[in-house]
């Protein structure tokens, strides 16, 4: 790197990754890279020794480094070549200095009127957080079949206990939040409380656990590998797991000693960080190994679960509250999170005119 030797892992992967499936899995490629960047976009001091850089656009350079390689393979007839004159992405037009630039466009909706239920074409863009928690929602729940019954006049908990269970596709429950950590509903003038967090837990926790006996996660592609170095022990315990990893979405293979490249992740989870998502999920499987007689799957869906649903002061809509109740109704055990705290409680119409006579 402009005349300096350095090492790099992630650079490095960017070249496997272009030899993928070209040279036997226990083979390994020889080569020499010259790469000149503006010093400006690189920091050197990370390392005494000077060995290793930190550039300011490291997705950039893999990229370019990636496709480099493949074409150079290509020329050599290795590999399939990249025929760069075709490739959109790299058809950016220079700026002659008699271009015009022209500003962006907004559209709004001038008969806009906060008071009036809005048309979904002009709904507010949401921060990149919200559109992280929101994105595939929906989806999370597709193992869940919903049959609308008409709501019988006993209380919430003993419907739930005698399997009379509340189906509620068409129904519609007025909910609101309260210290963005209680959801509150009522069901035939009782009053309930549903910890926001612990029922999400619950609802993660039992979908993920059908990927067993029903079908898979599916993956979703990250667009740039993730690299991780582990401690030897989570790197052995990750080698363990791998199988169940897989069922719950991960692809995840080895890159070195002790490091592991992440290549996918739970399609229905969307853009979590899948760095923080397994480091948290390792530490909490291993907490949980203090119970000798869990199974590994349910171990493993237990921690991701715990890892990916969504916390305490997060403000939810009216529809995503609405969703986590329906679906907790549907729940195997909806009185109880995977680690048997107290999801929700019921205050009695009876209870509440008893408090009143006082």
């Amino acid at each position: 790197m402009n005349n300096r030797f350095i090492k790099s892992p992630y650079l490095n992967h960017a070249v496997y990754e272009a030899y993928r499936e070209l040279m036997a899995h226990d083979a390994h490629p020889a080569w020499y890279l010259f790469l000149e960047v503006d010093a400006k976009n690189i920091d050197i001091n990370i390392h005494p020794t000077k060995t290793e850089i930190k550039f300011i656009d490291d997705k950039t350079i893999y990229a370019l480094l990636h496709s480099s390689v493949k074409r150079a393979l290509g020329k050599a007839n290795v590999g399939p070549s990249l025929d760069f004159e075709s490739e959109m992405s790299f058809n950016i037009e220079a700026n002659t200095g008699n271009r015009i630039i022209e500003p962006p466009k907004v559209s709004y909706n001038p008969d806009y009127n906060p008071f009036k239920k809005q048309n979904p074409s002009y709904k507010t863009s949401d921060s990149d957080l919200e559109k992280s928690n929101k994105k595939n929602w929906e989806t999370l729940y597709d193992g869940f079949k919903n049959n609308p019954e008409e709501l019988i006049d006993v209380p919430l908990e003993n419907q739930i206990e005698g399997q009379n269970e509340i189906r509620s596709e068409s129904i519609t429950y007025k909910t609101f939040q309260i210290s963005g950590k209680y959801i509150v509903t009522s069901f035939n003038n009782d009053v309930v409380l549903v910890d926001q967090q612990r029922a999400h837990e619950r609802i993660l926790y039992e979908h993920f656990l059908g990927s067993k006996e029903q079908k898979p996660i599916s993956t979703q592609k990250v667009l740039f590998p993730v690299h991780l170095e582990l401690s030897t022990n989570d790197f052995v315990l990750i080698q363990n797991l791998s199988a169940e990893f897989k069922l719950l979405g991960f692809e995840i293979e080895p890159f070195g000693k002790n490091n592991i490249v992440v290549n996918g992740t739970p399609a229905e989870l969307g853009d979590f960080n899948a760095q923080q998502m397994i480091e948290g999920v390792l530490e909490n499987y291993k907490l949980n190994l203090l119970d000798k007689k869990m199974d590994i799957h349910d171990n493993l869906c237990r921690a991701l679960a715990k890892n990916t649903c969504i916390k305490y002061g997060k403000n939810l809509e009216e529809a995503e509250m609405q969703m986590i109740i329906s679906h907790l109704l549907n729940c195997t055990d909806p009185l109880y999170s995977p680690n048997g705290k107290p999801v929700m409680m019921e205050i009695s119409r009876e209870e509440t005119e008893k408090f009143f006579k006082r």
